[in-house]
């Protein structure tokens, strides 16, 4: 009966982990502000699946569409709408200014820059591009943003002169873009966005189900441990996370033909948000090391456990600051899948 309850669990984390795969960005705690004048505030989530609306939730869940709002602020950042090649897209604010503005938008990591001017918007083409050359494949930065910043900057030479050594990268765009400007902007993010950002810390309660073996023995010997710790969030809207537990459990002999002994853990973790959803997270984590201490009857020790053992899990939140989550841990061990799992709870606080 556990063993069929925990493969069930395991295929639902699945199941959820492939249908979450739409999620794009997730904004939290904004104000909206709409063309008809009306402000909104709550959690902004935008999928790839419909790139032309929105989901913002409050105490409920409504959509509304790109092209009814001006721009949403708030948790440090500032995004305004604009008509880009025909359609309603969101971009980040960096600089704005009379002359020139700088915006940007990003997917899962990747940056893409952007140069409004004279009411029209231009994409900066940069980062990482791979080229082909006889049969073999090449990865090269991709230069072309500095030929479209010397159009737009003409004619002012001084500064054209200097977009050879700038590189694809905020703040040295956001330098450029406010000498442009002449120091006259009405906003700036890039130098403030550490004094901006509003740090999450959770305490939480987690019961770990931990084994060598790919069934319950019959002596119901499968140890288990309980976790209590601190997650924390550098930025709220971050998906990147770090758990510190103190993990306590009883390993007994008759499961490992040892000695019967308690172990205490301080176990360090670190977790990425892959996609996100209103109420819902899907996360992977990286169980990078443990500092222990087994103590037995016989024998105790105290030692450095290396781990770097993969996971993934999922975050249920219905409410702002109380959170409950699955998870499957050690995925690189396959024949321990899906008994190695933990459930827990999460308070902010």
């Amino acid at each position: 009966m556990k063993n069929l309850s925990i493969v069930i669990f395991a295929k639902l984390l699945l199941l959820f982990s492939v249908h979450f795969l739409y999620a794009q960005e997730s904004t939290m705690n904004v104000k909206v502000h709409f063309k008809d004048g009306k402000v909104i505030t709550g959690d902004v989530f935008i999928y790839d699946t419909s790139p032309e609306t929105f989901d913002l939730v409050t105490d409920v869940q409504e959509t509304y569409r790109i092209s009814e709002i001006e721009y949403f602020e708030g948790s440090g950042i500032l995004v305004r709408r604009f008509t880009y090649r025909g359609k309603d897209k969101l971009f980040t604010a960096i600089v704005e200014g009379k002359k020139m503005s700088l915006y940007k938008t990003e997917k899962i990591e990747e940056i893409t820059f952007y140069v409004y001017k004279d009411g029209k918007m231009y994409k900066l083409e940069g980062g990482k591009m791979e080229i082909e050359k006889d049969g073999s494949r090449y990865v090269k930065e991709n230069t072309r943003y500095k030929g479209t910043l010397k159009v737009l900057l003409s004619p002012d030479s001084a500064l054209m002169s200097k977009v050879d050594k700038v590189k694809y990268k905020e703040k040295e765009l956001s330098e450029l873009v406010i000498l442009y400007n002449e120091g006259k902007v009405s906003y700036v993010n890039y130098n403030s966005v550490a004094s901006r950002r509003k740090k999450a810390a959770f305490f939480y309660l987690q019961y770990t189900n931990e084994t060598d073996y790919t069934i319950y023995s019959d002596l119901n010997t499968t140890p288990y441990f309980w976790e209590l710790g601190t997650k924390i969030k550098y930025d709220q809207n971050s998906r990147h996370s770090v758990k510190v537990g103190l993990e306590y459990g009883k390993i007994t002999g008759e499961l490992y033909e040892q000695d019967n002994y308690y172990h205490t853990s301080l176990a360090f973790t670190y977790l990425y948000d892959f996609f996100r959803l209103p109420n819902v997270n899907v996360y992977v984590s990286l169980r990078m090391m443990d500092i222990s201490y087994d103590r037995g009857i016989y024998n105790n020790r105290f030692y450095l456990f290396p781990r770097l053992s993969p996971g993934i899990g999922l975050e249920f939140y219905s409410h702002e600051k109380i959170r409950a989550y699955l998870e499957l841990n050690h995925l690189a061990i396959l024949r321990r899948i899906p008994y190695n799992f933990s459930v827990g709870l999460a308070y902010q606080f």
